[in-house]
């Protein structure tokens, strides 16, 4: 998998496919669930570097479900982030937003990972905004600021000020004169 991700740092897709596919297919052989999952993830991750969403949600499927499958709960939100974004870069704003709701409730519900937590929730705001579900994308990125700020991320604290400084500035474009 490091030579696939080399390639795909370097922007060969085809060698870093080529190399991440040999990957999967021995832990295929050898029975490793587990990475086969994290192979097919990375896959997707090459795809999606390459602009060719399709592709990499057809693999981001196939991760999701055998992360699921062996109870990998930070694989599984890993793909749902990353379907969410494949479907962002489409335009398919409906789907983003589902997709990163149910990265939200696996962060929330199952990991317990404050990081991810506040990470899907900015995803997921941001969703909400290009949507122009403006009050959505205010609450949740309201929530993501408070864990950047009890995690004392300063860097995701300003970011999260940012983005909440937007979604706010969308309400008031769509507030009645």
């Amino acid at each position: 998998a490091g030579l696939g991700n080399a390639y795909n740092q370097l922007g060969e897709v085809a060698k870093a496919i080529e190399h991440l596919k040999r990957s999967f297919s021995i832990m295929e052989q050898i029975g490793d669930r587990h990475h086969m999952a994290d192979s097919l993830g990375r896959i997707a991750n090459v795809y999606e570097r390459a602009q060719e969403y399709a592709k990499a949600i057809e693999y981001l499927e196939k991760s999701l479900k055998i992360a699921e499958e062996v109870y990998d709960k930070q694989g599984v939100a890993s793909c749902l982030g990353g379907l969410g974004n494949a479907h962002a870069q489409r335009g398919e704003h409906d789907k983003a937003i589902d997709y990163y709701t149910r990265q939200v409730l696996v962060a929330q519900d199952l990991l317990g990972d404050k990081l991810e937590l506040a990470n899907s929730l900015t995803r997921l705001g941001h969703a909400h905004d290009r949507a122009g579900a403006f009050t959505k994308a205010v609450k949740h990125h309201k929530r993501a600021l408070a864990l950047y700020e009890e995690l004392k991320d300063r860097r995701a604290q300003a970011a999260s000020l940012s983005a909440l400084g937007d979604a706010v500035d969308g309400l008031a474009d769509d507030a009645p004169a």
